[in-house]
């Protein structure tokens, strides 16, 4: 990582304004020490999102444990009966937890169309919303 943030951000760009009202551009090579910096800034900010996406479905679990299907853990093959399960036999509306593994959100969202099912992908949560259920 270091080596990509290295080529990357080789050069600081600053502009600096004249008193006469004019501009240039004055470039100088990034030190290693700005770079490390970088990288570190860049990483610490991963992981804190990171963090807050586990905590914000922690939460949401919590909060409405019926309402929430986990699908963490559960195999491919699985995936098909529990989600349908799940939406036959619940009311209202559902968040069902994929993780960020596209072909897992597709088996959920293969489901839900077979059923005819109004939901939502939500890739960067890791979650599909789905709307209003009727159950059986």
């Amino acid at each position: 990582m270091k080596t990509v943030l290295r080529i990357l951000c080789l050069v600081s760009v600053m502009t600096i304004t004249t008193s006469c009202g004019g501009a240039f551009v004055y470039e100088r090579p990034l030190t290693y020490a700005e770079i490390e910096a970088k990288s570190k800034k860049a990483v610490d900010d991963a992981i804190k999102r990171s963090h807050e996406r586990y905590d914000f479905m922690k939460k949401q679990k919590q909060q409405n444990p019926s309402r929430v299907l986990d699908l963490h853990g559960v195999k491919h093959e699985d995936v098909d009966i529990k989600v349908e399960n799940f939406v036959l036999l619940s009311t209202g509306n559902l968040t069902i937890i994929t993780g960020k593994s596209f072909k897992m959100s597709a088996l959920v969202a293969n489901v839900l169309t077979r059923h005819d099912i109004k939901y939502d992908v939500r890739l960067d949560l890791g979650k599909i919303i789905v709307f209003d259920v009727g159950g059986l």
